[in-house]
């Protein structure tokens, strides 16, 4: 995010860069900030396989950190893709080995396998 909570668009990355960028959010989560924007574009980011296919984090604290998946539902009812169609999960993790590893899963799992472990957890 940018300052003006705009979304800042990379280039692609490989995972390696991935787990660099999860760090250095992570250690920007106990910091003090002046203002709601501020807090926001310091601590949330995420990473994208598509326009409909990425992974959203905020930062919360060290030990408190917002996680969201979202993808197209392939298997969507006729009724949910009218409404776009779409397969979230949100979920709090409490430590950088819980964001690392759910980081590690949406570069290295295809996205349907991801939902799929989601649905049967």
């Amino acid at each position: 995010m940018k300052p003006k909570l705009a979304v800042e668009e990379h280039d692609p990355i490989e995972l390696d860069e991935a787990l660099k960028i999860v760090d250095r959010y992570l250690a920007r989560g106990s910091e003090k900030f002046q203002t709601v924007e501020e807090a926001i574009a310091a601590t949330m980011f995420g990473f994208s396989r598509s326009k409909s296919e990425f992974i959203e984090i905020c930062v919360n604290g060290p030990t408190q950190i917002s996680y969201k998946f979202e993808t197209t539902d392939p298997t969507a009812s006729w009724i949910s893709k009218l409404f776009k169609g779409v397969f979230r999960h949100e979920a709090e993790l409490h430590s950088r080995e819980e964001l690392v590893q759910k980081g590690e899963e949406f570069f290295t799992t295809p996205v349907l396998e991801i939902k799929r472990q989601i649905e049967n957890h």
